[in-house]
């Protein structure tokens, strides 16, 4: 991480992304110049934690500000910036779906600045958090990757079409994984049963993952061709169409892995 690079920056929002990064960037030595939100309160909350002014109207953002950082719900960018005046600083979004081109209007310098992790206020800062970043031009880009540095080590320049496409990964990966997991703490429910007693299973699962392909770690009766318990299974779930439906499509797209990699290795036995 750089630590040396230092430089003054204005947030845009008042929520967990706004909140953690402006924590973050207060640690790293940055001076938070202004905080602005639609919620005076919780900006002014903010500002003070940081040290910090709010600001009234987003016309107030310091001059001094070398970096201005939207931290707000991706649908909500295109409105905020439509009530931003020009301004010398480099203007990002912390999003993960939205081009970087609807800060063309703001500034001559503009870019992303996009953790990939699902931020919480309360989240301790030593998380090692991964930002991709982009920027209108070369200089631009130098200077986000200055700034992501010196709060993290996982730096990546990643345009629009890289940046969504991961964005879609997280999605899968976090989103889905966590409404699966609520589906079954709603099973678990009804079938007065215990949810926690599969905490540790979440945990081991989760804490694998690494560098490695994930299917490495795949258990489970559609892994094995075990038909007899998938059927029982199902069986289990005829009054729960969701889990039923995610239960089939899932197994099925095992089973058809597990059917080529058998007809794989039956092959190069007999090469």
């Amino acid at each position: 991480m750089q630590k040396h690079f230092k430089s003054n920056i204005t947030i845009i929002g008042s929520g967990n992304t706004a909140t953690f990064l402006s924590n973050l960037m207060q640690k790293a030595g940055h001076r938070i110049d202004a905080i602005w939100s639609r919620n005076e309160l919780n900006a002014k909350v903010l500002a003070e934690k940081c040290n910090s002014i709010s600001i009234a109207s987003l016309d107030q953002i310091p001059a001094s500000s070398d970096f201005i950082i939207i931290a707000i719900s991706d649908d909500a960018i295109g409105d905020v910036v439509q009530n931003i005046t020009q301004h010398e600083g480099i203007m990002l979004h912390t999003a993960g779906s939205v081009s970087k081109k609807v800060l063309v209007s703001v500034s001559n310098k503009f870019g992303v600045f996009y953790p990939l992790q699902t931020l919480r206020k309360e989240m301790s800062l030593n998380e090692k958090l991964p930002i991709l970043i982009d920027g209108n031009c070369d200089e631009v880009i130098l200077q986000i990757k200055q700034l992501a540095s010196s709060i993290t080590d996982l730096v990546h320049i990643a345009g629009d079409e890289e940046r969504l496409k991961l964005h879609l990964g997280a999605v899968f990966v976090s989103n889905f994984t966590n409404h699966l997991y609520q589906l079954t703490y709603e099973w678990c429910k009804q079938s007065q049963l215990s949810f926690e007693l599969l905490l540790p299973i979440i945990r081991e699962m989760a804490g694998r993952q690494s560098n490695v392909a994930p299917s490495q770690w795949q258990t489970g009766p559609a892994s094995r061709g075990d038909r007899e318990t998938l059927s029982k299974h199902l069986d289990l779930l005829k009054d729960h169409p969701m889990m039923q439906q995610v239960y089939e499509l899932m197994s099925e797209d095992l089973l058809a892995r597990k059917q080529k990699n058998d007809e794989l290795r039956n092959l190069n036995q007999h090469e």
